[in-house]
């Protein structure tokens, strides 16, 4: 009965915890391993913005969160619906 709501909890921290774009940028700042959304942010300069590697970027950032969806989707749904029955 617990296991709807913990995969629809879960899925929902994943998601925010993946699209986290201020904390990575402050400790993360000057090394090699970057997340997806501050990798995503270089693309973007002052004066040239290279929207080409931008949407190649995003598509291939939003494949993993998609994958896991559908892998749990009844699981979610099932989730989302039993707060609704109360």
């Amino acid at each position: 009965m617990l296991k709807p709501v913990t995969v629809t909890a879960l899925v929902l921290n994943t998601v925010a915890v993946w699209n986290d774009f201020f904390t990575p940028l402050l400790y993360l700042s000057g090394s090699a391993q970057q997340t997806m959304p501050v990798a995503i942010a270089g693309f973007v300069g002052q004066y040239v913005t290279d929207w080409n590697l931008i949407f190649a970027a995003l598509v291939i950032s939003v494949l993993p969160v998609l994958l896991v969806y559908f892998l749990l989707q009844r699981s979610i749904i099932n989730g989302f619906a039993g707060g609704l029955r109360g």
